[in-house]
Order: C-alpha cells, then structure tokens, then sequence
C-alpha cells in the first residue's frame, strides 16, 4: 500500500474548512428576523443580535444565514412577510424584535415547531406570553422585555418631583394606542396611587402607522394639548413609535410649552426631557442573541425564562431640573454617570 508523506496529511488537515463553535456540518441554519418598524432601538438591537451571534460562533453566511424583513408598522404585514419567508425556506429560528412582529409571530408560529424568541416588548404578561416576568412560557417561544417596572421609574419620578409645599406635580401623560404605549400606560395608572408628590393624566390619540400616520397623530396629540391647556406642568411620552421620533417630540414640546419628564432615549434627555431609565440597544440585542446562540445548539425556549436586561440606564438634565425648581438625588445622579446634560 502507498504510503502518504506526512507533510501532505498535515497540509490536507491544515486546508479543511472549520465549523464554528456554535454549529454543526451543512447547510447554515436559516434565522428570520421580524422588525416591527424602522426605529433606531429595533435596527439597533437587530444588528447588535447577529453581532452577538456572530461573535458566539455563528458567522453569517457560514453557520447562519439571515432573512430580515421590516412590517413598517403593521401587524397584519410582519404576518405576511413571515409567511412568505417561510414558504421560501422554513426558519430554524425565529427573532421578532418589538411587539407587532411578536404579536405576529406568536400568531403564525403557534402550531409550528419553530423556536422563535421575541425582544424589546414592553408587556410580555399582558400580550398573554408568559404569567409573570421571570417564568417561562411553557411553549416554543421566550424573549425579553427592555423595559423597568411601573414601580422602579415612578419611584424615582416621585422623588424627583417631590416638592416642600406638598403640592402635586401634573403631568399630562399623552399616549397612542399602539400596544405598547397601552401596555405602558396600564402599568403606570395602576401603580401611580402609591406616588403622591405626582399625578398622571392620561390622553389618548389613535395609533398610525407610516410617516403620514406620523404627522397625523401630531395633530391629533396637538389637540389634546391645546384642549387642556393649563391643567398640567410636564409632559410623559407613553412608549412607541412617537417617544422616539424627533419630529413629534419637538412639535409637541414647543407648542405645548411644557418640559418633558420621562423620557424612553438619552437623546430626548440631551435635547431637555428630565430624566430617562432605560435599556440601549446593545443590551437588549446582546440578551436575545445570547439566548438565540442556546436555542440554536439545542436548547428548549419552554424552558427558558422571559426576564428583562441585567443592566440599565439613568440619564439626566440639569438645566430642565433648575427649570422646574426639583433637586436630583444624588443615587439619581451617580447612577447616570456620564449621561448627566444641561
């Protein structure tokens, strides 16, 4: 029998394509990745989940491979193209990022054995995914809410407004009907008793999608503005789309004449909102892609508990608390670090 040299097997050796850590030999596992709309939290946190992934073992286009469709708003379209994505090719995973692409998917995939997790979801108790934070879901399906307790951010606004006189401070709290902004203002109404130095009134105006959907939901926060004019001293955001549009944020912020005092980015604080408590886009992508890395080696997402990001983010504006004659507590200031503005 011929003998082989031994430099030539060490050369064969040297030359065979590696398999990644987290992935076997064969085709690359094919990963659908849903996006509610296009805001920087979603793209972001979707670009920081296949970063994460990537740097787990599942390189792009070796070990995965990725289908990114957008809804651009709209439930029944992240329905839609999720099942065009699948007809095509069936997903090993699916990543729905925010809550009408985990409303979507949870609708298409529910008699389906395709694992698929959900992230930035304000709600997931009262969207019926799981019992409370910290358990599992008991089906094919975990993901993770960015967001703090009603409790942990009113606390700290009860603190911060808190005034010698005991005289209550009056914040409009003007929210859309998009999930999460209901979901947000459930929560906050039904903690906000326990607060005294503070009182939220809610105002409602119909959720649109787009950027014309935009502009008209503009005019109808416009109007419930102007309808209660002088009742209130500051103004809260509920969560969606509007909280982080510029555009709105402004508008409204200059025809009301009134100071922002929660807000769901650091940018808002940078441009004058009074403080934020959040969690960034990295942190929020990091958390699902972890958890996307054991889905993919083998791990049984009814197990897995859906819970919210370990770490968090204060930011504040010095100038918006001498405005409003407030003193910031000093744990308020610490925690914010570098996110202190003016």
């Amino acid at each position: 029998m011929r003998r082989i040299p031994l430099f030539l097997l060490i050369l064969a050796l040297l030359t065979v394509p590696a398999v990644g850590p987290g992935a076997r030999a064969g085709d690359p596992k094919h990963i659908i990745i849903v996006e509610s709309m296009t805001l920087p939290l979603i793209q972001g946190a979707s670009s920081w989940i296949r970063r994460e992934l990537g740097e787990r073992g599942f390189r792009p286009d070796q070990e995965v491979v990725y289908s990114v469709v957008n809804a651009e708003g709209q439930t029944a379209r992240a329905a839609e193209l999720l099942a065009e994505v699948r007809a095509e090719k069936e997903a090993d995973l699916v990543i729905a990022v925010a809550t009408l692409a985990a409303r979507a998917a949870r609708a298409g995939l529910t008699e389906s054995a395709v694992p698929h997790l959900f992230v930035i979801v304000s709600d997931p108790v009262g969207e019926g995914f799981t019992a409370r934070i910290g358990e599992p879901s008991g089906g094919n399906f975990s993901g993770m809410t960015h967001v703090l307790g009603a409790d942990t951010i009113l606390n700290q606004v009860n603190d911060v407004l808190q005034r010698p006189d005991g005289r209550v401070f009056r914040i409009a709290f003007l929210h859309s009907t998009y999930p999460a902004a209901l979901a947000n203002r459930d929560s906050l109404m039904a903690a906000a008793p326990a607060y005294p130095a503070i009182e939220l009134v809610p105002l409602q105006f119909d959720y649109q999608p787009g950027a014309d959907g935009m502009a008209a939901m503009l005019e109808d926060a416009t109007a419930l503005i102007q309808a209660n004019s002088g009742q209130f001293e500051g103004l809260w955001i509920g969560r969606g789309p509007a909280a982080h549009d510029r555009t709105f944020l402004e508008a409204i912020s200059e025809r009301s004449g009134l100071p922002y005092i929660v807000a769901e980015d650091v940018e808002s604080v940078s441009a004058g909102a009074l403080l934020a408590l959040i969690s960034n886009e990295e942190t929020n992508g990091r958390a699902v892609g972890k958890m996307a890395a054991e889905v993919l080696r083998g791990a049984d997402p009814a197990e897995m508990p859906i819970d919210r990001p370990k770490r968090f983010l204060a930011a504040i504006n010095i100038s918006t608390a001498l405005r409003l004659g407030v003193v910031l507590p000093s744990d308020l200031i610490e925690l914010a670090g570098a996110h202190i503005y003016r």
